[in-house]
């Protein structure tokens, strides 16, 4: 990253960086550009290269302050992946849930998340300083909430219609086809950024037109995982819109 701009921005706060993550996004900012990606791919904290998550929403927040949207996804991406593993197991040990409940609560959090590291918003600088903490708190919020509605449904279940007959919910956000030139673009930018199988997922589904059992049948996987991907990748277009007015 050698010949970019100082970074440690002022935070709006009086917030105060630890001095551990000051002194390791320096380093990161001398770097060659492979090494600087290469940390970012890691994923064990004890390797004392592999980067903590505060440094990372830093970094996000700095492409994104450039203008580079791109970059920024490609941290992003890293830094999910270390924490759907941290939620997985926190909800595994803590929380009585069936494992498609905690699969359907590590998505929902993510895509969450992605709004608040992506943001230049003053409220979401605490990622910097103290990311655990948010992070706690985030799936602490996910999981009450999951918990209310799941009571609240229990409640009105036999009403109307049984648990079998009532409508998927992710079957109705990513049953919509029919997709408008601008969406389309900026899905290509955001599903081609996320990678692979997500952006496979929603080409096949919008473009080729092939229903989420043939899309299970090619990928190798179950109806519920393209649901998942369909979801998210709704999701994300959703991100997309909200943040047209700044990424370039």
């Amino acid at each position: 990253m050698r010949g970019t701009h100082a970074l440690l921005r002022p935070l709006t706060r009086d917030y105060t960086r630890e001095p551990q993550v000051v002194a390791q996004i320096l380093t990161m900012q001398g770097l060659e550009d492979s090494e600087f990606w290469r940390r970012v791919s890691l994923e064990n904290h004890l390797d004392p290269d592999c980067p903590f998550p505060e440094s990372l929403v830093c970094w996000i927040r700095e492409f994104m302050d450039r203008g580079d949207s791109r970059r920024a996804w490609d941290v992003v991406t890293a830094l999910e992946r270390r924490v759907a593993r941290i939620v997985d197991r926190g909800l595994t040990r803590v929380y009585d849930l069936r494992q498609d409940q905690i699969e359907d609560l590590t998505l929902d959090l993510i895509t969450n998340l992605y709004h608040e590291w992506l943001s230049l918003e003053p409220p979401h600088e605490f990622w910097e300083i103290r990311f655990i903490f948010c992070l706690k708190r985030k799936l602490i919020s996910h999981v009450r909430r999951f918990i209310r509605d799941r009571d609240i449904e229990v409640d009105l279940a036999g009403g109307i219609q049984s648990a079998a007959d009532a409508e998927d919910p992710l079957s109705r956000l990513s049953d919509q086809r029919s997709i408008d030139t601008e969406n389309a673009a900026i899905a290509n930018v955001a599903l081609d950024q996320l990678g692979y199988p997500l952006n496979r997922a929603f080409f096949l589904y919008h473009y080729g037109e092939l229903t989420q059992e043939q899309i299970a049948k090619v990928l190798g996987v179950t109806e519920r995982t393209v649901r998942n991907w369909l979801r998210k990748a709704e999701d994300l277009l959703e991100i997309r819109r909200s943040q047209e007015g700044y990424i370039q």
